[in-house]
């Protein structure tokens, strides 16, 4: 079992000390990931279900407030398997994202679209830029509301 990085605010096991990479192999990770390589259907399938919808009635309202007038909003949200899945009017987002002291990544992608981005930061308004980013590569108002900022 791992261990947390000194200086990361807690002690204990933690699923992520240590892990280095860089933008380049993580987004080749999202690509295998979004393209199911080495999985069977079956598995690539169950990784999109929702274990249960997380998001309450009054955050539903929220986010979709963001939606142009008169655009229906039908959001949901919740893990799959190691993986947030959103899906906002019919459209399936996948995403997952970490941080460590002053250090923030985001991967997302829209398996329907096969488009995607891989976002990392390392200063402690990385949250904002990751929103900022997002917002300019996938301009969807509900789902960058979802995303760190």
């Amino acid at each position: 079992m791992a261990s947390s990085h000194p200086g990361a605010g807690f002690d204990g096991p933690a699923a992520n000390p240590g892990v280095h990479t860089t933008v380049t192999d993580y987004a080749h990770f999202v690509i295998s990931v979004m393209n199911n390589e080495g999985l069977s259907p079956a598995i690539a399938a169950q990784r999109l279900v929702m274990t249960r919808d997380w998001v309450p009635d009054d955050a539903r309202k929220r986010v979709c407030a963001h939606e142009p007038n008169g655009t229906p909003c039908h959001i949901s949200a919740g893990m799959g398997l190691g993986w947030q899945i959103i899906v906002h009017n019919g459209v399936t987002i996948v995403d997952h994202s970490g941080a460590d002291t002053g250090a923030y990544a985001h991967a997302f992608f829209v398996p329907a679209r096969q488009f995607g981005a891989v976002i990392f930061t390392n200063g402690e308004n990385g949250p904002k830029v990751i929103g900022e980013i997002a917002r300019v590569l996938y301009p969807d108002p509900v789902y960058v509301e979802t995303a760190p900022h």
